[in-house]
């Protein structure tokens, strides 16, 4: 029984189990949380090989149905495999942005000067 003037609440010991039995499950299960593939898409400190086994193990779970993210990844693995070194590591991407401006700016003045001929 409640003891109403120590302020503490006494509960019945197979309560008490009980209690301490979930809290226990629910702090194991919590370091347990894996990250979504696609975040680690986005994290150029990720191998490019871990991603795709992170990808792969998703897939796995079961069947997943349309616009669940399978032509968004394989357009960036396109892009991005020839991209990474011999590690599998990735450029940074604001290296990739800087390289794509570069290409435009080159096409645009290769462009303009057949042009101008």
């Amino acid at each position: 029984m409640p003891l109403a003037n120590q302020g503490a609440l006494l509960l019945h010991p197979r309560m008490t189990f009980t209690v301490l039995l979930v809290m226990a499950c629910s702090l194991g299960m919590a370091g347990q949380e894996t990250v979504h593939w696609s975040e680690l898409m986005r994290n150029p400190n990720i191998p490019i090989d871990s991603v795709k086994k992170a990808y792969d193990q998703w897939t796995e779970e079961g069947p997943h149905g349309r616009g669940k993210g399978q032509k968004p990844f394989e357009r960036w693995l396109s892009f991005t495999a020839p991209r990474t070194d011999q590690y599998g590591r990735r450029q940074a991407n604001r290296k990739t942005l800087q390289a794509l401006e570069e290409a435009r700016l080159d096409a645009l003045i290769e462009s303009s000067a057949r042009s101008s001929v």
